[in-house]
């Protein structure tokens, strides 16, 4: 079983364009705690985190683990509080300038340049508006890199197998991905993407994921 957990603003169907291209059994679900047994967890950007996150305090219920562009957490307690503050600033964006205009704003940051680079992204934005924008300041105030608990020191003791893929042009994930294979982490390259891997390359994302789960199949064989 493979479950699925969106990124921001987003909903199970931005899995559609990859699921598409993965054969076998998949439930696409919202929310990690609907998970009942272990299952393959595959999450995108602050999917990635509440999956490494449920990870990190449910390991038995974990079988794979697969991160698409996502940021295990801030340990400086200096820059999480500076993240805490950052986010916080896209809540008060939304309260006082409206939700389409925070949109315009946050979709015009360098990290999704790729995004909006391609023909359906007019689409894309017009579901990101069917968000209800006092649960969007929820989730920043909830869900943001600067109050989740970080990773990182839980990664070093997984003990299940551990995919992260990341954009050829995601910069700061490079960095990241760098910080994660010396921890043991298998990290895998999408070519002629930015941050939203599973949107703009969701062809190789497939085909890196099944590749490592038909690995993961053959070990255990």
């Amino acid at each position: 079983m493979i479950t699925y957990i969106h990124g921001f603003l987003g909903g199970p169907e931005d899995w559609n364009p990859l699921i598409e291209q993965l054969s076998g059994p998949y439930q696409t679900l919202a929310s990690p705690e609907e998970i009942e047994k272990p299952v393959t967890l595959v999450g995108y950007s602050m999917g990635g985190r509440l999956a490494l996150d449920f990870a990190t305090r449910h390991p038995k219920r974990v079988e794979n683990l697969i991160i698409l562009s996502a940021n295990p957490g801030i340990d400086d307690p200096i820059k999480r509080e500076a993240r805490r503050l950052w986010d916080e600033k896209w809540c008060h964006l939304i309260k006082n300038q409206g939700f389409e205009a925070f949109l315009e704003k946050w979709y015009a940051q360098p990290l999704f340049t790729d995004l909006r680079k391609r023909s359906d992204f007019h689409q894309i934005f017009k579901r990101r508006m069917e968000n209800d924008p006092e649960e969007v300041i929820a989730t920043f105030r909830r869900l943001s890199p600067g109050v989740l608990p970080s990773c990182w020191k839980a990664i070093e003791k997984f003990l299940f197998p551990t995919l992260f893929l990341f954009g050829e042009r995601d910069i700061k994930y490079h960095l990241i991905r760098n910080k994660l294979a010396k921890l043991g982490v298998k990290t895998d390259l999408i070519s002629n993407s930015g941050h939203a891997i599973h949107l703009e390359n969701p062809t190789e994302c497939a085909h890196k994921i099944k590749e490592f789960l038909c690995q993961q199949a053959s070990c255990k064989k």
